[in-house]
This record gives structure tokens, C-alpha cells and sequence, in this order.
């Protein structure tokens, strides 16, 4: 049953089970951050439906006497995830990258003169 549903869907987008994954996991984990707002929270709700659509999968193909395709499992698991796993790591670099130059900010504005600093305008002179 799982299995048709899935089969209708690729039959009315005209696109593969590939491309189809990456943009299930762009779009759900859209939808999770923008209800969420947390973004790890949000990936893991994406990798929690995933497992679930890997595991009916699996029970589909069992049902219907297919053996169990592992490197099909991992590639769909990958390509669900891969994205949002990429804007994660890169808001969570974003961010720490502004922290980092804001504290450098406040500590210059303070009278603070990191030593790295110190030793350039030494040098400088």
C-alpha cells in the first residue's frame, strides 16, 4: 500500500526517488524550523520521519517478498538529510562567526587589548 503511494507520486512529479528524498527533507525541514525555530531540533525531526518512511519502506518490501536493499536505505537516508544537515552546520558556523567578531568588538570598545592585537600594533609601529 505504502509502496503504491509513493509509486503514484513519482508518476505525477515525473521525478525520481532521489531528487524527490532531497526535496522531502528540504521542505519538511523548512516546515519544522519555521514551527520549531530551533534548528537542531528541527533536523532531528527530519531524521526521526526518515527513519519512520526507511522502516515502512522496509516492512512494504518484506511484504511484497523483496530482500532488504541496505545501500537503498542509506542512499535515501542521505539524501533526505544531506541539506538539512548542511544549513544547520552553516547557521551554527554563521553564528558562532558573528559571536566571535561581536566579542572582539566589545573588547576593543572596552580599553581591552587582546594580546594578538597588541602585538600587531606594536609591530606596526
Amino acid at each position: 500500500m505504502y509502496g503504491r503511494i509513493k509509486q503514484v507520486v513519482l508518476d505525477l512529479t515525473g521525478l525520481g526517488p532521489d531528487i524527490l528524498h532531497i526535496l522531502f527533507g528540504v521542505a519538511l525541514f523548512a516546515s519544522a524550523y519555521g514551527l520549531i525555530r530551533r534548528k537542531w531540533l528541527a533536523f532531528f525531526a527530519v531524521a526521526a520521519i526518515q527513519f519512520l518512511n526507511e522502516a515502512l519502506d522496509i516492512v512494504d518490501d518484506v511484504l511484497v517478498g523483496l530482500p532488504l536493499n541496505l545501500i537503498d536505505v542509506i542512499s535515501d537516508c542521505l539524501n533526505t538529510l544531506f541539506v538539512p544537515a548542511i544549513v544547520c552546520l552553516t547557521i551554527s558556523l554563521w553564528t558562532w562567526m558573528v559571536e566571535m567578531k561581536s566579542r572582539r568588538s566589545a573588547s576593543r570598545s572596552d580599553g581591552v587589548v587582546t594580546p594578538g592585537i597588541a602585538a600587531a600594533k606594536t609591530t606596526a609601529e
